[in-house]
């Protein structure tokens, strides 16, 4: 007899269907600049889960949004050390990625990929403050593109 079966043979109380198990919630996504995001338009982070952190290449994706004449960030590339990319998509009113665990995970639910969370950690991702994919906390140099307040690139 199946030991999931709910149905026994007469004169024997049925076997009560196994519990499921509650999901964990996934570890906080930890995120670190090794080479700050700068006006080159790239940095190194660190980013991961709980203790195990990977090395991404950061990089800006400039563009044109819809309706406008001016480039601006539209979104960002991550790249692991083996080649492995990943492209975050800011245009819309809330970021997607590309990875398999924002399609697995946010859908299912509703929970952020850690390339954006660690964006959100990184980058000030959605804060006011935040001009151009620069972090809040970045000062341009006065000689850099873009620091008067124009394109970067």
């Amino acid at each position: 007899m199946d030991k999931h079966n709910t149905t026994a043979p007469p004169g024997k109380p049925a076997a009560e269907a196994p519990a499921r198990r509650k999901r964990r919630a996934p570890k906080p996504v930890t995120a670190e600049w090794v080479v700050r995001l700068g006006y080159q338009g790239w940095g190194i982070a660190l980013i991961g889960r709980g203790e195990e952190m990977t090395p991404y290449r950061v990089e800006e994706v400039v563009g044109a949004v819809e309706g406008g004449d001016t480039m601006e960030v539209v979104g960002y590339a991550v790249r692991k050390l083996d080649g492995d990319t990943h492209n975050i998509d800011c245009t819309g009113l809330e970021p997607t990625c590309t990875c398999p665990g924002f399609i697995r995970w946010h859908g299912e639910r509703g929970i952020e990929c850690r390339h954006i969370a660690a964006l959100r950690v990184l980058v000030g991702f959605g804060a006011p403050e935040e001009s151009q994919g620069f972090p809040a906390d970045y000062d341009r140099p006065a000689d850099a593109p873009g620091a008067d307040g124009g394109t970067p690139f």
